[in-house]
């Protein structure tokens, strides 16, 4: 505590390295702009909330801080991927029908379930050297609907195209913290 009390206050509020390299920011909100209207206009069954912002956060990600190790394409992937099976197999679990019953009965008991899909992915994705936080958003979304091939080969899709734009503009992506 007494180093955030010591620390000291910046009188602006922009980021000193702002001014020096405002192309370097504008080219990134850029870019991270692009690669998530395409993932929302083109992948048009990505309709949950959650998955939106799990790949949102994974754009931010990338073009805010593109060398951090969540950005990297093993975590982005991998993250994402673990998260998909993951929520998969709850979406099974909990649509099949006695338990989609119950489970609409006591809205507490899906609340866990989609707790306990978190905490199975943050263990998963710790021992796959996989660790990415917006993952959270998609096991969450697949967890919270009922499985459908679309949407599980919209979030595929998506990660692909983020694969593949983090791989062509990354010599162009500095760290913005």
């Amino acid at each position: 505590m007494r180093d955030l009390l010591n620390e000291e206050v910046s009188p602006y509020l922009l980021d000193p390295k702002f001014r020096p390299r405002y192309k370097q920011y504008f080219l990134q909100a850029f870019l991270a702009f692009v690669a998530m209207a395409i993932i929302l206009l083109f992948v048009d069954s990505l309709s949950s909330a959650a998955i939106a912002a799990g790949l949102g956060s994974t754009v931010v990600g990338i073009f805010i801080n593109p060398n951090g190790a969540t950005a990297r394409l093993r975590a982005m992937v991998g993250g994402h991927t673990m998260a998909l099976l993951l929520g998969s197999v709850f979406s099974f679990i909990l649509f099949a029908g006695s338990i989609e019953t119950f489970t609409a009965n006591h809205s507490q008991f899906h609340a866990l379930i989609m707790a306990l899909s978190v905490g199975l992915l943050l263990l998963v994705m710790a021992i796959t050297d996989t660790e990415h936080p917006p993952a959270a958003g998609i096991v969450i979304g697949m967890a919270s609907r009922e499985w459908t091939p679309e949407v599980f080969g919209a979030i595929l899709g998506a990660l692909g195209l983020l694969a593949v734009v983090k791989l062509v503009v990354r010599r162009h992506l500095r760290d913005l913290l």
